[in-house]
């Protein structure tokens, strides 16, 4: 006999929706990792199903999926948690059920949290009620730092500002670029520059060592550092984190 039908996408994260005609299962292929996802369309697939069961002589029952291409409806994709709905992805969230097959595509998150939920719910029969996977953890972005592009003189003179500038561009893992101005506004950055080693070089580092960057950027600039006394092979070291969070403590040797 008939068991009943339910929406199944691929493969990697397994999940789960069950109702009393139908069902979705199968799984995520959504980027975890707020903002951009790890590839330029991170999509989730889904197919209808209707799951079967049935017997053979000298066998136990077992289940078959067989598809199903007569539901011919919109399904929409959502993320929740607790608190909040419908803020917490970005994509195309809905999609056409054409011949029992669907796509939601350049699916990502945009929020972090360790209790986000994806559901799938359709706007055909009534017996589809939405389904609701196990809780997802989202993560920050991993970030980290590469000198600014700007040469710093080879044999500066003690007491003279250092020009170019020493700085920092704040970069992302995933593509490998520089972060996206508005991912990091919603944090606030603080910034300081050193020398690698206080204890052995002659002279220190003077001027504004410690500065906030600037909102909506992803370049952090020390216009005012002098080294009080000469010396060879000094390495400057630039830190930034974000004082929101513990997440990021990120460094960058110049």
């Amino acid at each position: 006999m008939n068991r009943e039908k339910h929406f199944s996408p691929p493969n990697p994260s397994r999940f789960n929706f069950c109702s009393g005609n139908h069902r979705l299962t199968g799984s995520i292929g959504v980027d975890k990792h707020t903002g951009q996802p790890k590839t330029s369309r991170s999509n989730i697939g889904i197919k209808a199903v209707r799951e079967s069961v049935g017997e053979s002589p000298g066998t136990s029952t077992k289940e078959y999926n067989i598809l199903v291409d007569n539901i011919q409806k919109d399904v929409i994709l959502n993320a929740e948690d607790d608190r909040r709905k419908n803020e917490l992805l970005q994509g195309e969230l809905t999609s056409k059920l054409v011949n029992g097959q669907a796509k939601f595509v350049n699916i990502s998150f945009i929020q972090t949290g360790k209790s986000f939920k994806l559901s799938v719910s359709s706007s055909g029969p009534s017996e589809i009620v939405p389904w609701l996977s196990n809780p997802i953890s989202v993560i920050e972005r991993k970030l980290f730092l590469r000198p600014s592009g700007r040469r710093l003189p080879i044999s500066p003179r003690e007491n003279d500002t250092l020009s170019p500038a020493a700085g920092v561009i704040i970069y992302d893992v995933l593509n490998n670029a520089p972060a996206d101005r508005k991912y990091l506004s919603k944090y606030t950055w603080e910034g300081s520059i050193g020398l690698l080693y206080d204890d052995v070089y002659p002279g220190k580092i003077l001027g504004s060592t410690i500065q906030m960057v600037e909102n909506r950027s992803n370049e952090i600039l020390f216009n005012d550092i002098v080294l009080s006394s000469w010396g060879y092979s000094y390495v400057l070291k630039i830190n930034i984190r974000a004082k929101e969070t513990n997440y990021w403590n990120l460094t960058c040797l110049i």
